[in-house]
């Protein structure tokens, strides 16, 4: 399986989503895909600790699995729940351009500002597909101060 069915299945997997949301979903990953080649999302380890044992595909998959379990996830409103999966999946979106590579002193990977180049980078998907600014502004701020 592709990472972007993988991608796909989780998001969309069992949710009503309309078209119009399934197909800025889609070329959300498919964007996203592009910024972040196969080789960056399997390499790039998360810089938290608690991640350090996983890529940032495998880190992206997990937190939105996690995210469809949560009763905020189950009971949300549909256009709700697109903001959710969206802001879930993009969150780290910043970390494929922002690597800074591995601080010698500390062994850790450093992604400084990776929330901010992320939530620009959607913010200018938004704008560039004429996107409703009111409705995905949530998920702007969501990536922006995860």
């Amino acid at each position: 399986m592709t990472t972007y069915n993988v991608i796909l299945d989780t998001l969309c997997g069992n949710d009503d989503f309309c078209e119009h949301h399934k197909s800025i979903i889609n070329m959300c990953i498919v964007e996203f895909i592009k910024l972040s080649p196969w080789k960056v999302m399997h390499a790039v380890i998360d810089e938290k600790s608690s991640h350090q044992e996983r890529d940032l595909f495998s880190h992206i998959v997990l937190a939105l699995q996690a995210l469809k379990i949560t009763n905020h996830y189950q009971f949300a409103t549909t256009d709700d729940k697109v903001r959710l999966v969206l802001a879930v999946l993009l969150h780290d979106v910043g970390k494929a351009v922002q690597w800074k590579g591995i601080d010698t002193s500390t062994g850790r990977w450093h992604f400084h500002g990776h929330d901010t180049v992320g939530a620009c980078w959607f913010w200018s998907l938004v704008k560039k597909n004429g996107w409703d600014e009111k409705f995905f502004r949530p998920v702007f701020l969501a990536i922006w101060y995860h």
